[in-house]
This record gives C-alpha cells, sequence and structure tokens, in this order.
C-alpha cells in the first residue's frame, strides 16, 4: 500500500540566472534545475510553444555555490547508453544532487541508469512518451526520488486535442496510483497569472490529482518583474494548502468543471 500523498507543494525552478537564483533558494523553493536537455528537442517539438535551454556544466558548477545541498538537479538527455552514463558522471563532477532523465521509454533504461549511479546521486524520470505510460508498473518498482508528466511531449506522441487533455482522461490519475513518490505537473506562477488557464486552476486540479510538485519555468520569470520571488512562491504555496482543504464535493465540482472546459479545446495555445 502507497503512503499517503504529501499535503506539501513542491517548487523547481529551472533557471541559470543567479539574481533569481537567489531569492528563489531564500524563498524555500524544493530545487533548482540545471537544463542540459536539447538534443533532438528542436526538431521533436517544432512548432510547438516550447521552451529548449542550452545549460552547460560550467552553470551547474556555478550555481553548486550557492544553491543548499540536497536542491541541485540536472536534467540529462534522454537516455543514449554510454552517451548518458558519461552526462551522468558529468553532473556528479558538477555537484548535481539529483538527475532527471526525460523520454523514458522502458524500465531498462532507467534501471540501467540507477545500476550506473550507485548512491551518488538520486535519479528521477519524465513520464512523456506513449511507451513510459506502457511500463509504468515495471517503472513503480523502481528506486526513483520523483516523477514528472511532460505534457508538451506526451501532447506530441498522442496527438491529443490539447495540452491539457492528459488531466482530464485518466492519464495522470492513472500515473498517480501506480507511484508513492512525488508527482510533478506542468507548471505554476502567481495563482493570478498564467493562461489559458489560471495558476490557481491549475494548482486546485493539481490538487485533486494529488500532483504534489511543479516547475516554475517561463510564465514565472515573467511573472518575477512584477511580483517579489517569495510573494509568487508564498501565494502558490498558500494556494495548494487552500485547495487540499477545500470540500471534497466542492473541489470535484471545480475539477470536473476544468475537465470539461479543456475537453472542449482544440489545439489551444499554450505555455507549459
Amino acid at each position: 500500500m502507497h503512503p499517503p500523498i504529501s499535503s506539501e507543494f513542491g517548487l523547481i525552478l529551472f533557471s541559470i540566472d543567479e539574481k533569481l537564483v537567489r531569492p528563489a533558494v531564500d524563498a524555500g523553493v524544493d530545487g533548482i534545475m540545471v537544463d542540459w536537455e536539447n538534443q533532438a528537442k528542436k526538431a521533436r517539438q517544432k512548432d510547438f510553444d516550447t521552451e529548449i535551454n542550452l545549460h552547460t556544466f560550467d552553470d551547474l558548477c556555478r550555481l553548486r555555490h550557492m544553491v543548499p545541498p540536497g536542491k541541485l538537479i540536472c536534467r540529462v538527455n534522454g537516455f543514449n547508453g554510454d552517451q548518458t552514463f558519461r552526462e551522468a558522471d558529468l553532473a556528479v563532477k558538477g555537484g548535481a544532487d539529483e538527475i532527471f532523465l526525460p523520454m523514458v521509454t522502458s524500465a531498462g533504461q532507467v534501471k540501467a541508469l540507477l545500476d550506473h549511479c550507485g548512491n551518488a546521486v538520486a535519479v528521477s524520470i519524465l513520464i512523456e512518451t506513449t511507451a513510459a505510460l506502457d511500463c509504468l508498473a515495471a517503472l513503480s518498482e523502481l528506486p526513483l526520488n520523483r516523477v514528472y508528466v511532460g505534457l508538451n511531449d506526451l501532447h506530441i506522441q498522442q496527438a491529443t486535442p490539447n495540452l491539457f487533455y492528459p488531466m482530464t482522461d485518466g492519464t495522470v490519475a492513472n500515473i498517480r496510483r501506480h507511484f508513492s513518490q512525488p508527482l510533478g505537473l506542468g507548471g505554476v506562477t502567481h495563482p493570478a497569472g498564467g493562461k489559458p488557464i489560471t495558476s490557481h486552476e491549475l494548482i486546485k486540479a493539481y490538487a485533486q490529482l494529488s500532483v504534489n510538485f511543479s516547475f516554475l519555468r517561463r510564465t514565472f520569470v515573467s511573472d518575477c518583474r512584477r511580483f517579489e520571488v517569495s510573494e509568487i512562491i508564498n501565494a502558490i504555496r498558500e494556494a495548494y494548502k487552500a485547495a487540499r482543504n477545500t470540500a471534497p464535493e466542492v473541489a470535484e465540482a471545480d475539477f470536473q468543471m476544468l475537465c470539461n472546459e479543456i475537453r472542449q479545446w482544440e489545439n489551444h495555445p499554450h505555455r507549459a
């Protein structure tokens, strides 16, 4: 039996900008992500509104000096045998506490990385391929640190009507049932911001789906021009806490209303 889902909401910032990282760390974010995933990504996500980073080993080393122990994360490229092992070794050398493996297609890939890393670094995965959805049971048996559902690539692979569809068709709920680890989804910003769904509505949906962490990305960075970093982070967590404390019948009605709205969209513009 899985342990109860945590009521705490984790936040991981994608940034190598010290002017943003420092206040985020001070505000208590749960992780800083240095993003090395860029191989074949431009072609894979052609014509989609996605973010592709070109972070480096030097960026990882630089941030190690300002990020508390346990909170420096590195996303490597999708599994490619020895190349992945070399990237993992480099991430460990640069001081990463955790590695995220994207575009997982089999439990064997993840096990190979876990075996290679041993206890040197925590390993987390992104579920964003149809192949990963087909092997959830096997993936759930592995000692993963976190699991994140990548809506952009899942939307592309499944050719769903829009980015948020996996929240409505049981996909995210099914992933949640398989894992006791923290489960992440989408991105969040100040509850008053975000589009086409406000961050407040997303946070309520995440609470209903027992999703308990998310990423801080482009929209969050943009909103930091209007709000203090700590103000946004505190507002997100308060909104999640309020959502978790909402009467079940009210929370379910709100969630179904959002799902009905999402199901009506086709190729809705998005930012993840």
